[in-house]
């Protein structure tokens, strides 16, 4: 009896006999039992380059511009490289010292095999696309009578079949206004003219993909010289200093942008002119037939000199195409380049914690587990074989999966997202470079859902958008629980046992500050009178007989100091727990000082805090909206100006999304409506 095949959900974690869709690559793994035609147990849903599905039954298909590229792979594979003894052992010293960024110096800015061999034989490849040879063909066509040069033999018996081909009828026969003529054309559809439109498509897709590789370096490094007037008018020197780290990790020369410059001026002139023979008849009629034609060396490629060099610049091409053809290779090759993506993904999560000033514990040195302390608690990451798993201090596990796919180019993406539970996920994915807001940065609120992040190794941001995802993960849940309520907590002779207790409670029970010393004795000393009582009576009910009037009355006694115990320690609990909260929340989220006591501000709902070492305000408001209490953070005590964008401005230094003319914007209500709110509260040591 065979055993139907299994597939696993690295999302949701279901199982089932065939992938359900809509999904993406690497959503889904296949478990076993045996090999499913290329599938082995382990392996993920992938697509081959053209983006379809190998597996048979299976109709999973994306865009082949969702796909990484060629040097997407390039770059991918060479830092995946040189993570594999640091994730194999744990390393995390090395990991944090590794820049999630295109290594400059592995930039080839020389002009390749193929580029020096089409510059040698483009004036060639010109002649060739503008002077074509061609097949002479011999038709008949009905014309009139002042344009026929040769009369068709058929041209008398075509006519008399035609009378309205004729102007008038004499004696001697009729005068025609059409007859049958003999036409001698050139036709471009020939083997070897197919063969040069299919290699101007072939070139054309290379020299743009070497152009997308330089132009990634170019934008990395113009990205660079555009972010000094973003650091030189920007008082949030923690971003500074965190870019200044990225880019120190990262490998490159001051003459390198003007190399990079250079070299892809050479290609765009070399491509213009490949371009412009896409105008030529040839092209124009022959591309679309042309599509999967292969070389074959006929007469013509072998003897005509100019058709012959055209045949060696396409086996330069072919030289220059690494790929294979063998549909298994493809499969595993296309497993690697997610399990590379993989690797991508973890570092620059490794690179996030790290740029929140999170502390890696001591013992965080496994291989699939690093835990951090922060000043909300500790937060660990935890790898499975499917996905990581972010445990924080205040709310339920974040599932973090990466997939190789570009989500902003697949069109199935909006139906995917719906199709999706409503659990906070963090779905890294891959930037292509023409991805929305929506699908490319973070943004609060989509937290409570599926919250795709684009990452690639060319963009500078990548850890920045990371991070911000993460700060909003690990301290919104404490900042929107913050200040505690002891409303259920406090029973009425709880209120009056303990009078200190509503020096630290406003007249709604919201618990503004930490209680002092007496509260806890008082709070301690009821929980010992409470449990001495209850033993007591526990004692002369064992020691009463069964048939006593004064049982039910003592037990009745019992339920009730119970209830009381169970009142006392609930309280205790609650007190604990705000007070831990309140602490918590005290400490500076950007630069984790402690605040004094004088740039506080807790109110009944809300609280605000200003850092006295680094300027920074935060807090968390109710919306005016919708009462939804919002976490906020300014790094600096002026409103900066959002022009170039919330990733390139506040970078992680922040919570809900800062707006230029409110402190936040709500990300309960409309993510687009702007909650106005007063000025940030900046309160001066006296």
């Amino acid at each position: 009896m065979n055993t139907p095949a299994t597939w696993r959900d690295r999302l949701t974690g279901a199982t089932a006999p065939t992938p359900t869709l809509p999904a993406m690559p690497g959503q889904w793994r296949y478990l076993g039992p045996a090999q499913l035609m290329l599938a082995e147990p382990g392996d993920l849903l992938v697509t081959d380059d053209e983006g379809h599905s190998p597996l048979h039954g299976i109709p999973l298909t994306v865009p082949r511009a969702a796909l990484p590229d060629p040097d997407a792979e390039a770059h991918l594979r060479t830092l995946a490289t040189r993570l594999a003894r640091p994730l194999a052992e744990g390393d995390l010293d090395t990991l944090l010292s590794t820049a999630p960024l295109i290594d400059h110096g592995a930039v080839d800015l020389q002009p390749s095999l193929l580029e020096r061999t089409l510059r040698l034989h483009l004036g060639t490849l010109e002649v060739a696309c503008r002077q074509p040879r061609t097949l002479l063909v011999t038709d008949e066509d009905r014309l009139l009578t002042a344009r026929c040069k040769r009369p068709s033999h058929r041209a008398a018996l075509t006519l008399a079949q035609h009378p309205e081909d004729w102007a008038a009828r004499l004696i001697t026969g009729v005068r025609p206004t059409r007859v049958l003529a003999v036409i001698h054309d050139e036709d471009l559809d020939i083997y070897e003219n197919r063969v040069i439109a299919s290699l101007i498509d072939r070139l054309d897709r290379a020299l743009a993909l070497r152009a997308l590789a330089l132009r990634r370096v170019l934008d990395l490094l113009q990205r660079r010289a555009d972010y000094q007037h973003i650091i030189a008018g920007s008082p949030n020197y923690r971003r500074t200093r965190r870019l200044l780290a990225l880019w120190g990790s990262a490998t490159d020369t001051p003459e390198l942008l003007g190399q990079v410059r250079d070299a892809l001026g050479r290609l765009g002139q070399l491509h213009r002119r490949l371009r412009a023979l896409m105008d030529t008849p040839l092209y124009q009629q022959l591309h679309l037939r042309a599509r999967r034609v292969q070389l074959r060396m006929t007469n013509i490629f072998s003897h005509d000199p100019i058709y012959r060099q055209v045949a060696q610049l396409w086996l330069a091409l072919q030289a220059d195409d690494t790929g294979s053809t063998d549909p298994s290779e493809r499969w595993r090759a296309a497993q690697e380049r997610a399990a590379h993506f993989d690797s991508f993904a973890l570092l620059v999560l490794l690179r996030a914690f790290e740029a929140l000033g999170l502390t890696p514990d001591a013992d965080t040195d496994a291989p699939r587990a690093w835990s951090f302390t922060s000043p909300l608690g500790h937060v660990q990451l935890t790898a499975s074989d499917d996905a990581w798993t972010l445990t924080r201090p205040d709310g339920p596990p974040i599932t973090v999966l990466a997939l190789p796919v570009a989500l902003h180019a697949v069109p199935t993406t909006p139906a995917w997202r719906a199709s999706l539970p409503t659990a906070p996920t963090l779905i890294l994915h891959l930037d292509a470079g023409r991805a929305d807001a929506t699908m490319r940065t973070f943004d609060p609120a989509t937290a409570d859902g599926p919250t795709p992040i684009a990452i690639a190794p060319w963009d500078l941001e990548s850890v920045e958008r990371v991070a911000r995802a993460l700060r909003w993960f690990i301290w919104a849940p404490t900042f929107q629980r913050t200040p505690p309520r002891l409303t259920h907590a406090l029973t009425p002779d709880l209120r009056r046992d303990l009078p200190l207790l509503q020096a630290a409670l406003d007249a709604n029970d919201w618990l503004l500050r930490p209680p002092n010393g007496p509260v806890h004795a008082a709070l301690d000393q009821l929980h010992a009178d409470a449990s001495h009582a209850l033993a007591e009576t526990e004692a002369r009910i064992n020691a009463s007989k069964k048939s006593s009037a004064d049982v039910k009355h003592l037990r009745q006694t019992r339920d009730d100091q119970q209830r009381r115990l169970h009142a006392v320690t609930q309280l205790r609990d609650a007190i604990d727990a705000g007070e831990a909260r309140l602490n918590a929340i005290l400490h500076c989220p950007a630069c984790h000082a402690t605040t004094p006591p004088h740039h506080r501000r807790l109110d009944g709902g809300f609280f605000r805090c200003t850092c006295a070492a680094c300027g920074a305000t935060w807090g968390a408001e109710p919306c005016p909206c919708c009462d939804t209490h919002v976490p906020w953070l300014l790094p600096t005590p002026a409103t900066t100006d959002a022009a170039d964008g919330v990733d390139a401005t506040w970078g992680c230094d922040a919570l809900a999304l800062p707006d230029p003319h409110a402190r936040w914007r709500c990300p309960t209500c409309d993510a687009r409506k702007k909650a106005l709110a007063p000025a940030p509260l900046v309160t001066r040591a006296a």
